[in-house]
């Protein structure tokens, strides 16, 4: 339980659900917001199995397991029926000794997470944060000091986990929450200067076969190297880890010559998908690509998304290890195509263990030429991800 009452007023006024578990999972403290989240009142002293399903609670008591054994936690969890709080919890220290948590709920989401919803809410929350916070210190005398700098350092941890919301932690790099934030700027950037942009969706080809074969610790370093390559390619405005072998990264300077924009792209290509070397090891990676332009390819961040992905697959389909710019004219090619291509890739890799590398593109309509166009592709073999071993 809290002892001190000023503490108590304190995260009562807070317009985030606060909430204080003990070791047995029993909460011990809720403010309103957090009874408004649950919509009950009665939870005192009860647990999350007294409301919500089992595989819910099997959820919830993970993530405070690590935390009542001194660690912190920062997840999303559900909390309804399509309905997900992302929540931070850290060690708290109970009457008597007894190991506990505090838990606050930054964020909450419905479906898709639409960042620009959550950041206005943010701001706002944190405008009527900041106004109470100034209330507070207002009233604050010499009696209260040792309070005020433990409310000074909340604020600190909170715009430390707002941070680390929008960051992938295995990589570094910003994760699909800071991801859709930083494509929702550059949308904003467009409308306010006309500057266009590129968005390219990219994915390690065959993956979980280094994963499961060469164990986990080599599957994050892939990924973290991957990441790392991507950060330093030029005229890089974002870089996102957006799934588990997904990338996304937003370019500047995509309204260059056709010719140079595909250039361009298959240099990033075979820089960021060229051999690891570790130790005496030796990682041979690949890629599948995507790529669109805005405003040329889409009208809005949604259907950004969704062309840059149409033409990951239509990459993926054509045999792994391709690049693909979004084609208006050809839109998603017809599945028989794609099963085709995928089958052809097949046999040429069981007759020979190598998978082609081909990049190609096609526009509508560019000035000086016809609809349809196609540009010249180029093709050459790339060794099958896997780790050979160097004989000293």
């Amino acid at each position: 339980m809290i002892d001190d009452s000023f503490l108590r007023t304190v995260l009562d006024a807070l317009p985030y659900p606060v909430f204080i578990k003990n070791s047995r999972h029993e909460w011990v403290y809720g403010n309103a917001e957090f009874a408004r989240l649950i919509g009950r009142e009665d939870f005192l002293g009860k647990t999350d199995s007294d409301f919500f399903p089992e595989n819910q609670v099997e959820v919830f008591w993970r993530e405070d397991d690590a935390v009542l054994r001194g660690g912190e936690s920062l997840n999303e969890e559900e909390v309804g029926d399509g309905t997900y709080a992302l929540t931070h919890k850290v060690p708290l220290q109970l009457e008597q000794g007894e190991p506990g948590l505090i838990a606050i709920v930054i964020a909450m989401a419905s479906g898709e997470i639409l960042t620009s919803d959550v950041r206005n809410r943010y701001e706002a929350r944190l405008r009527e944060t900041a106004e109470l916070v100034n209330q507070l210190k207002s009233e604050l005398t010499t009696k209260n000091a040792a309070l005020k700098q433990k409310l000074m350092h909340r604020e600190l941890e909170l715009t430390r986990a707002i941070e680390i919301a929008h960051t992938d932690t295995a990589t570094g790099l910003r994760n699909r929450l800071g991801f859709e934030q930083d494509l929702a700027d550059a949308v904003q950037a467009y409308e306010d200067t006309g500057k266009v942009f590129g968005l390219a969706l990219l994915d390690i080809d065959h993956f979980k076969r280094i994963n499961d074969r060469f164990g986990h610790d080599m599957g994050d370093k892939v990924l973290q190297t991957v990441g790392q390559r991507l950060r330093k390619l030029p005229h890089i405005r974002s870089v996102a880890r957006i799934g588990g072998d997904e990338f996304a990264i937003i370019t500047d300077r995509p309204s260059i010559q056709i010719r140079d924009r595909q250039a361009d792209l298959e240099q990033a290509q075979a820089y960021v998908f060229r051999p690891l070397v570790d130790g005496s090891s030796v990682v041979n990676l690949s890629g599948s690509v995507g790529f669109c332009v805005f405003p040329d390819h889409a009208r809005d961040t949604s259907q950004l998304k969704r062309r840059a992905d149409l033409a990951l697959l239509d990459a993926k389909a054509r045999g792994r290890s391709r690049l693909k710019i979004f084609d208006e004219a050809r839109g998603r090619p017809p599945a028989h195509d794609r099963g085709r291509a995928a089958a052809g890739h097949r046999r040429g890799r069981d007759r020979c263990g190598v998978p082609a590398y081909r990049v190609e593109h096609a526009t509508p309509g560019v000035r000086g030429r016809g609809p349809g166009a196609l540009e010249p592709s180029a093709a050459w073999q790339c060794p099958a991800p896997g780790i050979r071993r160097y004989r000293q």
